[in-house]
């Protein structure tokens, strides 16, 4: 029985070091996401936040009605990748139900952060 208790034990450390991870990555990039999201939110339909992609990396989506959100979408996150150092790794697109979304996974290189901003047309 004290073996079984020192496992249990062990695995809850591990469990809450890989619990702390996550949360410690979801803070890094928090404000950026606010960031982005004052920049998008006068442009598109909505912003969904609280995402995150396998691994508990932060995930942002960016919902858009028609072409013309969907450039605005495009521009602003040029403008957010500027001002706030990141840039792109790698861009996936996908059909969703009857609409479409591109993924762009960011990378901040000075601070090691990664965030993945969708672009969801609906």
């Amino acid at each position: 029985m004290k073996n079984m208790r020192i496992e249990i034990s062990v695995e809850y450390q591990k469990a809450c070091a890989r619990l702390d991870g996550v949360l410690m990555r979801w803070i890094a990039v928090s404000q950026d996401m606010q960031v982005l999201t004052d920049l998008a939110l006068p442009v598109v339909s909505a912003v969904i936040v609280p995402g995150m992609r396998d691994g508990g990396q932060p995930e942002i989506t960016l919902v858009v009605d028609g072409r013309e959100q969907e450039a605005a979408a495009w521009r602003v996150l040029g403008e957010f990748k500027e001002a706030c150092g990141w840039v792109e790794l790698q861009a996936l697109s996908q059909s969703v139900g009857s609409g479409s979304m591109a993924s762009v996974e960011l990378f901040q290189p000075l601070e090691n952060r990664r965030l993945c901003v969708n672009v969801r047309e609906v």
